[in-house]
């Protein structure tokens, strides 16, 4: 039909801005980095250029869109200078975490299931800065300086950034379209050039162009395979009844598998460019590795292969969309006092939309979570004897972590209630079940692990340096070991 004909031809469309403007950012990103170097021009001129560059990419892509991004950040920024410190963060999340939920709301109203690109992608990224200024500014203001963690103290706010300051940072040519996301603290030091600045005299500084070349590299070849792949293993084919009835259980699972990795490379594409077109810039430099290279990770949002290659869910967690779990951990983890794995799970599903998948997605890969962490933690010590033993344990939690992903994982590409539950149906919740029973089986022999070390552990002495032997004792008797104050031991 017409109507869909039309939908194809702006799915499609935007697509092609979007990569179009994205490789256009690396041109950008040569004359940023050299012509308007800090030691050439000011720091506010590197900022307006930047936002000026960021508008103008951003209107090529989204058109009229951009006006809901330059109204969110004006009304966070009002209240980030006219609030009390003591509660600015609070305003500030509510205010872009309740914007961001409207907008996807209104995406999946009028363009349901559909993955076109749009200004909701950007309004993401937007609604990370803006909370993150607002939680240093509390930090910096509102709260006493021993109860701040060391990072806390590192990217405090004293005061209001000025609207370049902050309109800079928020619109930034270099990460506005696909991120990553850095710190106020971390951009400042781009700008100003104090986080490249030789440490000693005659000393260079560092070259991002291998690095880039490398990301670059990386993405598109991520490209390249989806184009081979992507037609041969579509996601949605997981849920399609016909399939389901005519394949064997064992392929429904590789198929899952196969098919949620394909579906990945359009994502490792935009992160990796996105990474080239930061450190292109300049942005990312991350000090010097003990051989005296310089590391460009610092705006990392991916490790493909630590990702594809896990041998846990939190090894998967902290290498997939690394930005946004930072957010999550500063902003979410690292301030509630209760439940604090709940909430990041809770907050990640908001922050990404209102689709069933997305929920059912997180909720299972909080329950793998879970699962992973009691069984490296009762099951893990049996094969860490011999270096035969610790390899043969990796080789099956990596085995495990996959196929944990090719369940969990697909419904967050279904979207759709029925459809996901279908799809965990046709493969009998084998992953759920699994999970479960090593939840349950790891808590009966942790709390007879914990009953014996209890039982056979000597009292516990007065004296400082006695108490430092016993500890030693403790920690050498075949079990990792904690001592609280209430004189309990707690198994890793």
């Amino acid at each position: 039909t017409i109507r869909h004909n039309i939908r194809i031809f702006v799915f499609l469309s935007s697509q092609i801005n979007f990569v179009f403007c994205m490789l256009l950012c690396l041109p950008l990103g040569v004359l940023f980095r050299i012509v308007f170097h800090p030691r050439r021009v000011s720091a506010s001129a590197r900022r307006l250029l930047g936002l000026v560059w960021g508008l103008a990419l951003s209107w090529f892509c989204f058109s009229w869109e951009i006006l809901i991004l330059i109204g969110l950040s004006a009304v966070c920024y009002m209240f980030t200078s006219l609030a009390n410190p003591a509660v600015v963060h609070r305003f500030v999340f509510i205010a872009a975490m309740g914007t961001l939920s409207v907008a996807h709301i209104y995406r999946q109203v009028t363009n349901y299931g559909e993955h076109a690109v749009d200004f909701s992608g950007p309004l993401m990224l937007i609604v990370q800065r803006v909370t993150y200024i607002a939680f240093n500014l509390h930090d910096g203001i509102a709260r006493e300086e021993s109860d701040l963690t060391d990072e806390q103290r590192k990217e405090k706010l004293k005061k209001v950034p000025s609207l370049l300051e902050y309109f800079s940072y928020l619109f930034h040519y270099s990460t506005i379209l696909a991120g990553p996301v850095c710190t106020f603290k971390e951009f400042n030091d781009f700008i100003d050039g104090s986080d490249i600045r030789p440490k000693k005299p005659g000393e260079k500084e560092p070259s991002p162009l291998m690095d880039v070349l490398k990301k670059m590299l990386s993405g598109f070849l991520c490209v390249v395979i989806l184009f081979l792949t992507g037609g041969h293993y579509p996601i949605s084919k997981n849920a399609d009844p016909k399939f389901i009835a005519s394949e064997p259980f064992y392929w429904r699972v590789i198929y899952g598998w196969i098919s949620g990795t394909v579906a990945k490379l359009r994502y490792y594409f935009a992160f990796k460019v996105a990474e080239a077109v930061n450190n292109m810039g300049g942005l990312g430099f991350n000090g010097y590795d003990e051989n005296g290279k310089a590391k460009w990770n610092r705006v990392t949002n991916a490790n493909i292969l630590k990702i594809e290659f896990a041998t846990s869910m939190k090894m998967m967690m902290d290498n997939w969309n690394i930005s946004s779990a930072l957010w999550l951990r500063r902003t979410v983890y690292e301030r509630v006092t209760h439940h604090r794995t709940l909430a990041v799970f809770i907050t990640s599903s908001v922050w990404h939309g209102f689709y069933p998948g997305y929920y059912m997605m997180f909720l299972t890969f909080g329950l793998m979570l879970e699962a992973g962490r009691m069984g490296r933690r009762v099951i893990r010590p049996y094969f860490q004897k011999t270096r035969a033993l610790a390899i043969i344990y990796d080789v099956i939690t990596c085995i495990a972590t996959g196929l944990c992903m090719a369940e969990g994982g697909v419904p967050f590409q279904l979207l759709e209630l029925r459809l996901s539950i279908d799809y965990w149906r046709s493969l009998y919740f084998y992953a759920h079940i699994w999970c479960l029973l090593q939840i349950l089986v790891c808590r009966g022999v942790g709390k007879r692990m914990y009953t014996r070390h209890v039982e056979t552990r000597p009292m516990r002495p007065e004296s400082k340096e006695e108490n430092k032997n016993w500890i030693y004792k403790l920690e050498h008797r075949g079990a990792s070991a904690e001592i609280n104050q209430d004189k309990k031991l707690k198994l890793n």
